[in-house]
């Protein structure tokens, strides 16, 4: 059995399926300075991140990659074959040059699944 962690800023019932906010996820997080970077640069083999349920191995990553740490849910997924990995490096990198002032274009040759 592969398990993974999701975190969540609300309680969720025992057997909730998890799916992806899609706009209600791009409002949100389309008030950063780099959502729409990463979104502009994302190779097209991945996945948008209002597509996505973002999934952790250890409950460190899950305020690593975003997600709310108020309730942490071990999830069960439904297709093991459908994980992909995110590149958090990617999207760091990003969204650091970003932050220091730099103008962020054509950055998904660099990207390195995995």
């Amino acid at each position: 059995m592969l398990l993974f962690l999701h975190g969540s800023s609300r309680r969720l019932d025992v057997g909730t399926t998890l799916k992806p906010r899609g706009d209600a996820y791009e409002e949100e997080w389309g008030k950063t300075d780099f959502y729409y970077a990463l979104e502009l640069n994302r190779p097209e083999s991945a996945l948008s991140h209002k597509d996505a349920v973002f999934l952790t191995t250890t409950c460190e990553d899950v305020g690593l990659a975003g997600g709310c740490e108020d309730y942490i849910f071990l999830v069960e997924p439904e297709d093991p074959a459908s994980i992909t990995p995110h590149d958090q490096n990617w999207s760091s990198l990003i969204s650091c040059l970003i932050s220091d002032g730099y103008a962020v274009v054509f950055m998904s040759s660099y990207h390195q699944p995995g």
